[in-house]
């Protein structure tokens, strides 16, 4: 039994937290780069909406 815990830990530490961590930092860069843009919208908004079109 000690060897098929062994196993689920190794698995655990090379595979799932990996995944796990490469998904949050995902996350955030990607909720990062959402706001950045949702800013720089903004301006071209109210240009085009200036402009009556």
């Amino acid at each position: 039994m000690e060897f098929q815990s062994m196993r689920y830990l190794v698995l655990a530490i090379f595979t799932i937290l990996p995944g796990v961590l490469g998904v949050l930092i995902f996350g955030y860069h990607a909720l990062a780069d959402w706001h950045d843009l949702q800013q720089a919208y903004i301006p071209f908004a109210n240009a085009v909406q200036s402009t009556g079109l």
